[in-house]
Formats: structure tokens, C-alpha cells, sequence
């Protein structure tokens, strides 16, 4: 990965999270623009190339493409938000 303060969960406060990204997009977009042939994406599909010639192993995904609510989620849903709006009441 080009920017390694993406890798891991960040500590900083969101609106300095948000900063980081934008700031990572537009070096992204500035390099792109600069640069017609990125290194680093060459040198990955390069390896990924590697991989499936050398039999590297293949995942089936399988996509969720259809979600339906059950009486289940929907008792544990109801009751958290009673609870949080209990603790919230008592907070105050």
C-alpha cells in the first residue's frame, strides 16, 4: 500500500481522519496525473501475476446480494436501542 497511515486503525480525531484520506486522495490523484505509468501498481500486478502462475491459491467469493431481516435481529436491535436510550436517560 503506497500510504502506510491507511494500513491500521487511526487514534487521531475524525475530523484530522478525514484530512489524512483527502490528503492521500489528492497525492493519489496528483501522482496519477504525473506519472502515465505508476510503479507500484506495476510492480503488484507483477506479483499477482506471479501468483497465479505459480498456482497461488484461488478464493471462491461468495457475494451477499440479498439481505432479509429476521424476528431475531429485530428483538436484539429493539432491546439495545432501549438500552441506550435507558443509559442516555439515567446519564442525564
Amino acid at each position: 500500500m503506497r500510504f502506510g497511515i491507511l494500513r491500521s486503525a487511526a487514534f487521531y480525531p475524525v475530523k484530522t481522519q478525514i484530512k489524512l484520506i483527502m490528503a492521500c486522495f489528492l497525492l493519489h490523484n496528483f501522482i496519477r496525473s504525473m506519472m502515465p505509468v505508476d510503479p507500484i501498481k506495476e510492480m503488484m500486478d507483477a506479483e499477482l501475476a506471479n501468483e497465479d502462475l505459480n498456482g497461488g491459491e484461488q478464493f471462491e467469493v461468495e457475494l451477499i446480494d440479498d439481505i432479509e431481516s429476521s424476528p431475531e435481529w429485530n428483538l436484539f436491535r429493539e432491546d439495545f436501542s432501549i438500552s441506550m436510550f435507558n443509559r442516555y436517560e439515567t446519564r442525564a
